[in-house]
């Protein structure tokens, strides 16, 4: 069996916020081979991010203030935490679990894609965690 791509929890935070980048990588006119595999791969990271989300939201649930009709207190549209240090650092111990995605990281041609006028920002390569540059 090959290797694994092993992310931490907290991975998943920054993918979640990164859809348009997300998107504009999926959209890029990639060897066949090589946008399958990404979006085959970011398909099981977006399924391995579920029990994080889950964990995340007990969490919250668990700290949220609550008020007198026992409804979540919210303030601009964010959860206000009882508690913030001790929540803050059972994020934190939740976001630093290594993840291992039973797939093998893509090794991606720089100079091939660049022959075909294919590039990738600094942004989208961030968010590729399993692909190997060559």
């Amino acid at each position: 069996m090959g290797e694994n791509i092993i992310v931490k929890n907290g991975y998943f935070e920054t993918l979640s916020m990164s859809r348009n980048v997300l998107s504009d990588i999926l959209s890029k006119d990639l060897p066949i081979k090589i946008g399958y595999w990404i979006a085959r791969i970011f398909d099981k990271m977006e399924s391995e991010s579920k029990s994080y989300f889950k964990a995340k939201e007990l969490l919250i649930k668990k700290y949220a203030k609550k008020d007198e009709k026992d409804e979540f207190v919210l303030q601009n549209g964010n959860y206000m935490i009882d508690n913030i240090d001790v929540y803050t650092g059972e994020l934190s111990e939740l976001q630093d679990i290594d993840v291992t995605i039973p797939l093998n990281p893509i090794e991606i041609d720089l100079d091939l894609l660049e022959s075909k006028n294919i590039t990738f920002k600094p942004i989208e390569i961030m968010i590729m965690p399993f692909i190997k540059l060559k």
